[in-house]
């Protein structure tokens, strides 16, 4: 993996969608650190349930669907949401 200049971070990003994966990543040298972009729209507590080792209950974003994107100039929703959340249009 070319890391181009010196000294500066790297970040991979793409369908990280499992904490084990980000992690397996950095420990690898892959990368610095990983970015969760619809990951985190798509559960925004992904960080907290990674770090409390509950990758089990994080709501995983849905490759390829793109609601998210289909959605974004009027309010953008996330197939994965619960209804209740949906419906709101916002987390609490």
């Amino acid at each position: 993996f070319n890391r181009g200049i010196r000294g500066t971070p790297v970040f991979a990003c793409g369908r990280i969608y499992d904490p084990a994966l980000g992690e397996t990543v950095i420990t690898r040298g892959v990368a610095d650190g990983i970015v969760v972009s619809r990951g985190m729209f798509a559960d925004p507590d992904w960080v907290l349930k990674a770090e409390e080792g509950r990758a089990a209950d994080l709501l995983h974003c849905i490759p390829d669907c793109y609601e998210c994107i289909q959605t974004q100039k009027t309010g953008a929703t996330c197939a994965v949401w619960p209804y209740e959340i949906k419906k709101k249009g916002i987390w609490d």
